[in-house]
């Protein structure tokens, strides 16, 4: 359902263990003062309410890696972080080597791509941002169905067809993009998510199985796949690709990388490096869904790197 109120409370009840917590409390409170709750507001209360959300507890360590709900990239291999760093870097060197520079990571976890990224010797600089997303499924216009009359790619839809659309994330990109348009600069969005329009991609992960998103809010994460396409609408002219992650990792050199390491590691630890790569660019694993999005000054003398054959 699009709209979470009184008559689903059940479905709240029978998701959540016995144990009551204070922000299905303060969940079940609002809907009945204010009414209804989009998705977008479950997502964002349930993700970072200071009650008990989901990335606000303080405990990355239990939320991230194995031993986590769930694995990202730069967990998997150190390789990761070290090929951001290099690509960074050759942005750093196309744009003039400026000599002060930040990188700014939008929802950086435990600090693991930039503590990898430091090989490259770049300054650091870390912003938590948590992108929401709404489902377009409402009888009064809404901030989501507002931005749908604005943009042809939604033309094609009928009443009570059911997407996916992330005003927020636009705007987030937008700003992104003026930053770089004022300032100079390079930016890279790397997820899962296709470069097209979706249905309904909302999911609940927790110890690295799929769960009902109802089920214990604020125990585990919810997440939904980006929009590319809807992204690029947002910076003319600064947009390139989206590639695979399997391209972007490839064309950075990443085998090679992986080589080097095998000649210094010990011969017990082989087995996992090979396989922790294999995960980031095997099209069955992480190289297919996860793309790469990079927004780069308008008139740059060159492609970014690993973009050269991308679609713009």
């Amino acid at each position: 359902r699009p709209l979470f109120n009184l008559n689903n409370l059940n479905i709240l009840r029978y998701y959540y263990s016995t144990k009551k917590n204070e922000l299905i409390d303060h969940l079940k409170k609002s809907i009945r003062e204010t009414g209804p709750i989009s998705i977008a507001q479950y997502m964002r209360e349930v993700l970072t309410n200071s009650l008990s959300g989901y990335y606000m507890t303080g405990d990355v360590f239990g939320i991230f890696g194995r031993q986590g709900d769930f694995v990202t990239s730069p967990e998997i291999s150190q390789i990761f972080g070290e090929l951001m760093g290099i690509w960074f870097l050759t942005q750093w060197q196309s744009q003039g080597k400026p000599d002060k520079i930040q990188v700014v990571e939008l929802g950086p976890g435990r600090g693991t791509l930039l503590y990898d990224m430091l090989n490259v010797k770049i300054i650091i600089s870390i912003v938590a941002i948590l992108y929401n997303f709404r489902l377009i499924v409402a009888s009064v216009p809404t901030k989501a169905s507002i931005a749908l009359t604005g943009s042809l790619a939604y033309k094609m839809f009928k009443i009570g067809d059911r997407i996916e659309i992330s005003p927020d994330s636009m705007e987030i990109s937008k700003q992104i993009a003026n930053h770089i348009k004022s300032n100079g600069g390079a930016s890279l969005i790397i997820d899962y998510g296709q470069d097209f329009i979706q249905g309904n991609t909302l999911r609940a992960i927790k110890h690295h199985e799929f769960v009902h998103p109802l089920s214990e809010p604020g125990q585990a994460d919810l997440s939904a796949d980006v929009n590319f396409c809807y992204l690029k609408e947002s910076v003319t002219n600064l947009a390139y690709g989206p590639i695979t992650q399997s391209k972007f990792l490839q064309s950075l050199g990443i085998k090679a990388r992986l080589l080097i390491l095998l000649k210094s590691a010990l011969y017990t630890k082989h087995k996992d490096l090979i396989s922790s790569t294999e995960r980031l660019v095997h099209p069955s694993a992480m190289g297919e869904i996860y793309k790469v999005l990079a927004f780069v000054p308008k008139g740059s003398l060159k492609v970014p790197i690993a973009f050269e054959k991308s679609n713009n």
